[in-house]
């Protein structure tokens, strides 16, 4: 599977989070995220493992590649990357 790979997160990666185990958000000024159509990075890979395993599997695998890299990428900066990650995108599936 290409997103096996080392987990990372400041909690309990077992239990998904929930908008309220995210950290407040540091408005990083100076912040440019990747752009979409550029190949993922060792820590991206490693985020989107753990978002994977939080969202489900088949859950995950549905998202277009587009709207992914979106969430990934301009959350990049946060402290609680992942948990931002799974939590803004899980609420926009939710409203889609």
């Amino acid at each position: 599977i290409f997103f096996q790979s080392k987990k990372i997160s400041y909690r309990d990666e077992s239990v998904p989070p929930t908008r309220a185990d995210l950290l407040p958000d540091p408005k990083v000024k100076a912040f440019t995220p990747a752009s979409e159509w550029e190949p993922l990075l060792n820590g991206e890979v490693a985020v989107l493992a753990t978002v994977r395993e939080w969202l489900g599997g088949e859950r995950f695998d549905a998202v277009p590649y587009d709207l992914l890299m979106c969430f990934l990428r301009g959350y990049a900066y946060r402290q609680d990357w992942a948990e931002t990650v799974y939590v803004e995108l899980s609420e926009a599936l939710d409203w889609r």
